[in-house]
């Protein structure tokens, strides 16, 4: 390739794009196939430069990236180990008040035919909350009538909703998301909820209540960057076309709304709570939001009229 002069280099990269290659050949006196290459090299070299751009961006990225990770798993244990410290006590506490129904004299769990019992045989048990009763009949199989392992597992999932309602409350923009979810984990209020093994149906039904909205919220796309640093809430946070193509999501927050009214139907109320959440983040609530949660409507209404029944 003969040599091409620096100035020469420059016009050709200068103007390849906006002039033909013969008006680039007449201009600079080169043959339109030395220009083709060095129109050729110097893509190649952009490539690369943009290569290694990207590699260095992305280096610079992976610290900030690990901090942000490594400060969710120190508040995501945080409120784990404080939880865990409040109810200590509550873990050496035995069977009182209702447990004798819900689990000691309880001979649905005895068996599997007793399962069969809490799901199909309305007045098998107190209640029909037969995912409560299902748990504790897995518990009951797991350490019989050890009243530790129950226990546990109510301050669990006492730690778990505190954990949900901290991711919820970022997904909603609040300020101070997490010291929200550690006083909801710590306050006295729960004590009686977490400390007593027949209050079961609070916490579990607690947990796949804001579970459930958590996914109808990713459904309804609130924010498209979920747990990163959100925007004030706006009137523009949500429209009525944000809604997502992501149908399995909505099925899922349906099934996990069924799993809530299946563990204490109080929860009938939570389409109610998400039309109000869709009206403070819009100032206006559009009949689509009402026709997307008529099954969830549907839904509360018929388990609660089966409560009202029993």
């Amino acid at each position: 390739m003969p040599e091409i002069s620096n100035k020469k280099r420059k016009f050709i990269k200068r103007n390849y794009k906006k002039l033909s290659v013969e008006e680039v050949s007449r201009q600079t006196g080169l043959k339109p196939h030395l220009i083709r290459q060095v129109v050729a090299e110097y893509n190649t070299e952009k490539v690369i430069r943009d290569h290694h751009a990207s590699k260095r961006r992305l280096s610079e990225n992976i610290p900030a990236e690990k901090r942000s990770v490594h400060r969710a798993g120190v508040a995501f244990a945080a409120i784990i180990f404080l939880t865990l410290t409040a109810y200590a006590p509550a873990l050496q506490n035995n069977f009182i008040w209702d447990d004798d129904d819900y689990v000691t004299n309880n001979l649905t769990l005895r068996d599997i035919n007793g399962l069969g019992r809490i799901w199909f045989e309305i007045g098998a048990v107190p209640q029909y909350y037969p995912l409560v009763h299902t748990s504790f009949w897995i518990e009951y199989h797991l350490w019989q009538l050890k009243p530790f392992g129950y226990h546990l597992v109510n301050v669990l999932l006492h730690s778990l909703n505190a954990i949900l309602l901290w991711f919820l409350l970022r997904r909603l923009s609040i300020p101070g998301a997490w010291l929200a979810a550690t006083v909801f984990a710590l306050h006295p209020v729960h004590v009686e909820t977490v400390a007593w093994i027949t209050e079961r149906k609070n916490l579990l039904s607690g947990c796949f209540f804001l579970s459930s909205i958590l996914l109808y919220l990713r459904f309804y796309r609130f924010n498209a960057e979920p747990y990163d640093n959100y925007p004030a809430p706006s009137a523009h946070t949500v429209s009525s076309s944000a809604v997502s193509c992501d149908w399995g999501l909505y099925l899922l927050a349906f099934g996990l709304f069924l799993c809530s009214l299946l563990s204490k139907t109080v929860t009938c109320t939570m389409p109610a709570a998400i039309l109000l959440l869709l009206w403070w983040k819009r100032d206006r609530i559009v009949w689509r939001d009402i026709i997307l949660l008529i099954p969830f409507f549907l839904a509360g209404i018929v388990f609660s009229l089966i409560t009202v029944w029993m």
